[in-house]
């Protein structure tokens, strides 16, 4: 059984496909290119609602697309995310 593509590779997909930067896509979307690098690596969760509405339409999702593309489960990272003691959330 083939895997389905996560929210993150189904936009770095199209926008390599369409021979665009990170930079380029994220200033035509209002985020930063960091974000938009997150996002493509699945490093973040699931965008904002106007966020992901605009991501759905640049990849040219269908509602019933959108929505698996949201249940699909997150690709595991190569590189853990540091762990930060903060002793104010022990209150």
């Amino acid at each position: 059984m083939q895997r389905r593509q996560s929210l993150g590779e189904t936009i770095k997909a199209r926008r390599l496909s369409e021979g665009l930067t990170l930079p380029q896509l994220a200033q035509r979307l209002g985020i930063s290119h960091s974000h938009l690098y997150q996002i493509e690596a699945g490093r973040v969760g699931r965008p904002g609602l106007d966020l992901l509405a605009a991501l759905a339409l640049y990849c040219g999702l269908t509602d019933e697309g959108l929505a698996l593309m949201i249940k699909a489960p997150k690709r595991a990272h190569t590189h853990p995310q540091p762990v930060v003691d903060n002793p104010e959330s022990a209150e």
